[in-house]
């Protein structure tokens, strides 16, 4: 649903009222397991949180961490509210993600996703390119398996972009 401005932007640790815009989002993708506003905070300190905006209210998110040592950055969480969904925020959202990783000097993104998760499996294996790299059977406790999928970033040279500061080792 676009019903107004949309803008797509980094979230920062200082940015109060979006962060529990950002944990109550997380909260609806994810019930009982959602991040808290503080916890949100710290990930935006040694990670990145990205958010579109619709008139200024959140509507889709991307939490990202570095894999420390590598130029590998792990997609934590994708969520897009329920009333927003099939507008291609996520699809939106995810394409900015890779093209920041990029300028930043990743040179590849991994995520999990639940093996019957078919609308996230489809947009992340049929429409970005990302590959299962294995199974991981009870990942978040019994009976609770997940795929991890990565894709491997073309770098912003080769892309047309140059790349910028920033990067997971800067």
């Amino acid at each position: 649903m676009n019903t107004g401005t949309i803008v797509i932007r980094r979230i920062e640790a200082h940015e109060w009222p979006l962060l529990c815009e950002l944990s109550a989002l997380d909260g609806e993708a994810f019930p009982g397991d959602g991040l808290t506003p503080t916890q949100l905070a710290l990930f935006a300190r040694g990670g990145l949180l990205q958010a579109v905006l619709d008139n200024g209210q959140v509507v889709a998110a991307a939490f990202l961490l570095a894999v420390p040592g590598t130029r590998t950055a792990l997609l934590f969480s994708l969520a897009v509210r329920a009333a927003h969904r099939r507008a291609g925020h996520g699809r939106t959202l995810l394409a900015d993600v890779e093209r920041d990783l990029r300028e930043r000097g990743f040179e590849e993104i991994e995520l999990t996703v639940a093996p019957d998760n078919t609308p996230a499996r489809r947009l992340y294996q049929e429409v970005f390119g990302f590959r299962e790299a294995g199974r991981l059977p009870d990942f978040f406790g019994p009976g609770q398996d997940r795929l991890l999928l990565r894709k491997r970033l073309t770098p912003a040279a080769e892309s047309g972009r140059k790349p910028e500061g920033n990067g997971p080792h800067d």
